[in-house]
């Protein structure tokens, strides 16, 4: 079952990672398959790691990780269709063929750094359990 989460977390990254790289470098502003329906594959890996850590009551790292690149799988494609820096065709030519955001590459870097800084944040809170465990095993939970 680790294996299984620690695959299908590298396997949103990568996912994730590419939307984030298509979105970023895609100069039209529209795209043939509409933004929010990334939005729907990253609900799997969301309760996949949320019904991982009930299961673990938390201990496992991998599916903290998981459930956040899930959630954040989610909130990408809404964010992307709401601040309107990719649009389904349709979309695009109702809209009157507009340009991309003006500040499409600043929103897509904020983006990316709060998703970075939730997962660093994760990986140190789950150091510092691990060291005081270490220290104190008597503590553990």
């Amino acid at each position: 079952m680790k294996s299984t989460i620690r695959i299908c977390f590298f396997a949103g990254i990568v996912s994730l990672s590419i939307g984030w790289y298509y979105c970023f470098y895609n100069t039209s502003g529209h795209s043939a398959v509409d933004p929010l329906f990334g939005s729907i594959l990253f609900v799997p890996l969301f309760l996949v790691g949320i019904f991982h850590i009930a299961a673990s009551k938390g201990r496992e790292l991998f599916s903290w990780l998981l459930s956040v690149v899930g959630f954040s799988g989610i909130v990408f494609g809404v964010f992307v269709h709401i601040t309107a820096i990719l649009q389904e065709y349709s979309y695009w030519v109702e809209a009157g063929l507009s340009t991309k955001n003006p500040n499409s590459n600043l929103l897509l870097l904020s983006y990316a750094s709060v998703v970075v800084s939730l997962l660093f944040g994760i990986l140190i809170i789950s150091h510092v359990k691990a060291k005081k465990q270490l220290q104190h095993p008597d503590l553990a939970n």
